[in-house]
């Protein structure tokens, strides 16, 4: 089982409270809405896992990380390997150049590449690479389902309006998904950039 297949029980998690937030964000108090919006449980998971499927495929990995890392060319966190290493007070920057000394050498843009070889692979398994690398992937396509159910909510508010009596999410109901979509993008930054450093950390 891959990572991204780990991650998808916690990512359909996401998908599950971006739906709620826009069909009930303003109906808290209808518990006969929420009880008939959770019909059933079991059905209601194999629901939001076929939407979750979709969502986080619907985006590509591409596009979602030039968002989050907001780069539209050498957005890997790989391509700043260097300028990551130096940042990260756990790593002793003279160690890591005396065992790669090619690091600072590295043309802008092949980065990744050369990390992903020489530093990410032999030491994939490690705990602490293989958990920050969990993190990154659910963060990034959590974001990507959020992001889709937001813009999902905008064209629902502005073009179609009622569906058999369900109103259409409100303005304040999509901003939540946003914000929720927002915090997901920092994390997967963040988890990115930490998977980045703890590979270098796990050869120390």
């Amino acid at each position: 089982m891959t990572l991204k297949t780990k991650a998808l029980p916690l990512v359909i998690s996401i998908v599950l409270l971006d739906v709620l937030i826009l069909l009930l964000v303003e109906s808290v108090g209808d518990l006969r809405q929420l009880t008939e919006f959770a019909w059933s449980e079991a059905a209601a998971l194999t629901v939001f896992s076929a939407i979750s499927l979709v969502l986080v495929n619907l985006l590509p990995a591409s596009i979602a990380e030039r968002i989050i890392f907001l780069r539209i060319k050498n957005f890997l966190p790989g391509n700043r390997a260097l300028s990551i290493v130096k940042r990260d007070d756990r790593l002793d920057f003279g160690i890591i150049s005396h065992r790669w000394p090619e690091l600072s050498k590295i043309q802008h843009g092949q980065s990744n590449a050369w990390w992903y070889q020489n530093v990410y692979r032999p030491v994939r398994d490690e705990p602490g690479v293989a958990s920050s690398h969990f993190a990154y992937l659910f963060f990034r396509d959590a974001f990507s389902a959020s992001l889709i159910i937001g813009l999902g909510g905008v064209i629902w508010n502005k073009l179609i309006g009622e569906i058999d009596s369900v109103e259409p999410p409100s303005i304040t109901a999509i901003l939540l998904v946003f914000i929720v979509a927002a915090l997901l993008g920092i994390s997967a930054g963040n988890s990115g950039r930490r998977m980045v450093a703890n590979s270098f950390g796990a050869h120390l």
